[in-house]
């Protein structure tokens, strides 16, 4: 069988007569599930990868600490909670340089890091008293500003998650006719 299973209509590209569903394809796409539904199996192990801890990565007064993003240049970050002297329930958190600093939204109740390039710009979230959606936003020389996504039409809500060294930005946004997909923008000088 080829790699080339499906267009997402269903159809397999190879033998048109055929349906994905009707088949087991080679790369667990398109597995059939209990209850006529279609998902995705993951194939037999082909190694083990190991890894050796090289840093533990802490914060005094912190109970959790999650590094969840790390960038060619070595920086680190995520989120870390509680530390009793700050009144967020959690905090943004960056080592950088083998330093660690918190990097909180003025006035958030919660602050999440997702990613960062090696200029040391930051995305994250944050969540506010009485607010029930995230603001998504860009730390960048020591200020915050709150990411627009704009697609034709105007912008649209979205969730951004990563930041590479040209700034392009990357994450998910909900469609018009409702589908989550992924996107990836540059900044509009």
């Amino acid at each position: 069988m080829s790699d080339r299973v499906g267009n997402g209509t269903g159809q397999n590209l190879d033998r048109p007569d055929k349906q994905v569903s009707d088949e087991i394809p080679r790369c667990g796409v398109g597995v059939p599930l209990s209850g006529g539904r279609i998902g995705v199996r993951p194939g037999p192990p082909i190694g083990v990868a190991r890894y050796e801890i090289v840093a533990i990565i802490d914060h005094p007064g912190s109970i959790y600490l999650s590094a969840m993003h790390l960038n060619d240049r070595g920086d680190v970050v995520r989120t870390c909670h509680p530390i009793l002297a700050n009144k967020q329930a959690g905090n943004g958190f960056r080592l950088r340089d083998g330093a660690c600093e918190l990097v909180n939204y003025p006035d958030a109740m919660n602050t999440v890091l997702s990613g960062t390039n090696s200029a040391g710009d930051i995305v994250g979230r944050a969540w506010f008293s009485g607010q029930p959606q995230a603001v998504y936003f860009i730390y960048k020389r020591d200020r915050f500003a709150v990411i627009e996504v704009l697609v034709d039409e105007g912008p649209v809500a979205a969730g951004v998650w990563d930041i590479n060294d040209t700034g392009m930005i990357s994450g998910h946004m909900r469609t018009a006719d409702g589908r989550e997909v992924g996107f990836l923008a540059r900044p509009i000088r």
